[in-house]
């Protein structure tokens, strides 16, 4: 369990991506403007076509993948908070939360937006400013939040059939400390919390909150994203900081797979907002600062950057309205969505790949 991670941050020099004549962009399979969306596609055989859901400030859409058949499922109350932070999606896009101003909080189901359990937050976890960083287990049964106020806590919060606290995790660290929190795709059977300020503690917590593993890291890194594997995979970024490093879980034991800074010849700013691992490893896809919605492919295994990409449509107001805030893969890793503060973008990442297969 004292298996420190492999040397300290190792930086792979990244080879120049390779630029499509022009600007390299792709059309995205659709393209939906709503405001701070977040997506996933739910593949379920059952279904006649997989369905693009997208959790945004007014409500929730279901998409047709193939047909575009658009469903608003649920309108939310003028009382919805409206923030990032306050909705919840299962990684199957099969069940949504979203909390109100006066901290309830309400679980439903995608397909027909008929709630499955409303609970009053502040009751459950003691009058917190609630809700703070949190994650929504697949069946909608439980749910796991990172309460930063005050004393640091991680709590584990049983949804059904009553709603109450099942375990709890007092987190310590010093007063600039930040904490950021990331579980893995299915019921979180591993949980990731890092510092992202001061010393940067590394910290691994099974879904009965039991520390796994701790490590003090070279520098202060965040998590991002957990790739469900046998050998899970995670990635781990500062908080608006340019680079990613991915490390590899075997049996405990924790390795640094690869490291890579985000290339910038434009002179903007480096830093990334957003990343997420392919299922099978592969690929890091992240979003760096950026006056167009862009993407960057990155090998996973040696940190190489693939190539950058531009999203051609959506909307916005401002150059910050651009740069894409929010990833995600479906299961089979075959759809890739992307969200900036007014778009949702719907891709075929099997095309990513094959493009730059072409170019070499």
């Amino acid at each position: 369990m004292n298996t420190p991670l492999v040397g300290a941050i190792i930086l792979v020099a990244c080879t120049v991506p390779h630029f499509l004549s022009g600007a390299d962009a792709i059309r995205p399979l659709r393209v939906v403007n709503v405001e701070s969306p977040e997506s996933r596609v739910d593949e379920d055989d059952s279904q006649d076509e997989p369905q693009w859901v997208i959790l945004h400030r007014q409500g929730l859409s279901v998409l047709g993948v193939e047909s575009g058949m658009r469903t608003d499922v649920s309108e939310f109350s003028r009382q919805y908070s409206g923030s990032h932070s306050s909705r919840y999606l299962t990684p199957s896009g099969k069940i949504f939360a979203y909390a109100l101003t006066r901290k309830q909080l309400t679980v439903a189901r995608v397909s027909d937006g008929k709630t499955i359990v409303q609970a009053n937050a502040n009751e459950l976890v003691g009058h917190l400013n609630w809700p703070t960083q949190s994650f929504l287990s697949n069946d909608g049964s439980h749910l796991f939040t990172l309460a930063t106020h005050n004393r640091r806590k991680l709590i584990r919060v049983d949804l059904l059939p009553t709603p109450r606290v099942t375990a709890t995790q007092e987190i310590k660290g010093g007063r600039k400390d930040a904490f950021t929190m990331f579980a893995s795709a299915d019921d979180p059977s591993l949980i990731v919390v890092s510092s992202t300020g001061g010393p940067g503690m590394f910290r691994v917590f099974d879904e009965e909150l039991n520390l796994r593993y701790s490590k003090k890291l070279p520098q202060p890194l965040g998590p991002n994203a957990v790739s469900n594997r046998q050998d899970p995979l995670i990635l781990l970024m500062p908080v608006l900081g340019s680079r990613w490093q991915l490390i590899r879980e075997t049996s405990d034991q924790y390795t640094l797979l690869s490291s890579a800074k985000q290339w910038r010849p434009t002179g903007l700013d480096t830093s990334i907002h957003s990343a997420a691992i392919s299922p099978d490893g592969k690929y890091v896809v992240t979003g760096p600062v950026h006056l167009t919605p862009t993407i960057s492919l990155w090998n996973a295994a040696d940190g190489s950057l693939l190539r950058e990409v531009q999203l051609l449509g959506g909307t916005g107001r401002l150059p910050s309205d651009h740069t894409i805030k929010r990833l995600a893969f479906s299961k089979s890793g075959r759809y890739l969505t992307a969200g900036n503060v007014r778009n949702a973008f719907l891709l075929d990442f099997q095309q990513l790949v094959t493009a730059d297969d072409s170019s070499q």
